[in-house]
């Protein structure tokens, strides 16, 4: 009998031995420390892997409206009034995706997709200029009302038949007529310069001259400009007249 107990003693002291140890309260909190410190190293390296993504899509985008804008420009001397002129002819049909960059948080359908108000509000102004009379000048520039089956643009256009909001007079030559278009004024600019600091009514040359604007990276990255007061500025990716893509400042006139 008291064989039988010691052997039953000793097969439940070596169960209890050879049972798994959990892990102590201490042991977790350390194993939770280490994910968090590895996820903060990983998750910049992620972000600014998706930020290069959105970058190379829009890219794609821009270069696909480029030539568009060259073939439509060969067909009829003239650029379109809209983006929304080239669909579906140039574009072709089912490829609206082309008009919206990833990185627009409105996806194309606001108001002022063409220039984000966060970047319009975060703008230190001038008086009489404020945030608000630049969303007047902007507003309705979208191109996102069903033109061609087109309902959503996050790309602005400077070539674009509406009336010109800004006040361009004093800024461009005089020979631009009172309520001309932004084609008009853009056409003006490019020829004869303007009475920018960068400029002073000198020519403008066609592959840095902006024809489409993407002002949705302004977050991402930071760009080197010719401006000695704000050498750099958010990044803007853009077409030429000339047809290139290029990156360039928030104030084009001083791309680098």
């Amino acid at each position: 009998m008291a064989r039988f107990l010691l052997n039953h003693l000793r097969a439940n002291m070596n169960a209890t031995q050879n049972r798994i140890r959990g892990f102590t309260l201490i042991e977790l909190l350390v194993v939770i420390a280490i994910i968090g410190v590895l996820a903060g190293l990983l998750m910049p390296a992620l972000q600014s892997s998706r930020e290069r993504a959105r970058q190379a899509n829009c890219k794609n985008n821009l270069h696909q409206l480029s030539v568009a804008l060259i073939m439509y420009k060969d067909d009829y001397k003239d650029l379109p009034n809209w983006l929304s002129d080239l669909s579906p002819k140039y574009i072709g049909k089912g490829s609206e995706g082309v008009f919206v960059c990833k990185s627009d948080r409105t996806q194309g359908k606001s108001d002022l997709s063409c220039k984000p108000v966060e970047l319009i509000e975060s703008i230190t102004y001038e008086p009489p200029d404020s945030a608000e009379t630049e969303k007047k000048i902007y507003q309705g520039l979208s191109d996102n009302i069903g033109n061609n089956g087109i309902n959503a643009c996050s790309y602005m256009y400077e070539f674009n038949g509406a009336v010109c909001k800004w006040e361009y007079s004093g800024y461009v030559t005089s020979s631009v007529p009172e309520n001309a278009t932004w084609k008009d004024v853009k056409k003006n600019q490019l020829a004869y310069g303007d009475n920018s600091k960068a400029n002073h009514f000198t020519p403008y040359s066609e592959t840095t001259f902006p024809v489409i604007r993407c002002f949705h990276h302004w977050r991402e990255r930071m760009v080197d400009t010719t401006d000695l007061k704000n050498p750099k500025q958010g990044l803007t990716l853009n077409v030429s007249y000339a047809g290139n893509v290029y990156e360039g400042p928030l104030m084009w006139e001083y791309t680098k």
